[in-house]
């Protein structure tokens, strides 16, 4: 562990280890200068990883959602389609939105945008 707090439900998460385990470069997303490149929607969707791990009660609902069992957190956290399912996760409460964008320094609509970059993500036209 990389000595973040241990999440008594899923020891084995630990959102910190989670996040830099990928390399990315932190300053990918900063403030408003998020865009809906794949790459910085893949960031923000590992930001967002780590923020719902952070939590017993957010992570358990998103596992329970998802069908994720946390020992596969690090291993699906490199697929589009998964990093998709959390922001679909955040993007279900607006709550979640708020909390997550505002401990990260990110504008409200920073999932959304980032959502629509990632597999699954495209806004239906209904016209």
């Amino acid at each position: 562990m990389s000595g973040a707090k241990v999440n008594k439900w899923f020891p084995s998460v630990d959102p910190v280890a989670i996040f830099a385990r990928f390399s990315v470069d932190r300053t990918l997303i900063v403030g408003r200068s998020v865009n809906n490149s794949r790459a910085q929607a893949e960031v923000l969707a590992l930001r967002a990883l780590g923020w719902v791990a952070g939590d017993e009660g957010r992570l358990g609902a998103f596992l329970s959602l998802s069908g994720t069992a946390p020992d596969q957190i690090a291993a699906q956290a490199r697929n589009g389609v998964f990093l998709g399912a959390v922001l679909d996760f955040l993007l279900s409460d607006d709550g979640l939105v708020t909390g997550f964008c505002t401990d990260a320094g990110l504008p409200f609509d920073a999932p959304m945008r980032a959502r629509a970059a990632l597999p699954g993500g495209a806004v239906p036209d209904w016209t």
